[in-house]
């Protein structure tokens, strides 16, 4: 069985990598992302400062390439806000 966790519950005060590195060696699988649509974008190498990135107007394989790396699924993404696509 698999186990996923809401980032917001590890997160605060810590950045992205830092933040999904903690949730793997917690014991998890996957994670339930949530944004800010006011923070730091992912970069090109899988980091933010924020443990809450803002993924809409990151490149979409960045914040796989993040997710990837500490060995998490994304399970789901979580989004407040008006979202205008």
């Amino acid at each position: 069985m698999k186990f996923g966790v809401v980032t917001h519950a590890v997160g605060h005060h810590m950045s992205f990598e830092k933040t999904l590195e903690t949730i793997k060696t917690i014991g998890f699988d996957s994670i339930l992302l949530l944004t800010d649509r006011n923070a730091e974008v992912v970069s090109a190498v899988g980091t933010s400062k924020s443990p809450f990135p803002n993924v809409l107007d990151s490149d979409p394989e960045y914040v796989q390439k993040a997710i990837r790396n500490a060995g998490l699924e994304l399970a789901a993404l979580h989004f407040s806000g008006k979202i205008d696509i």
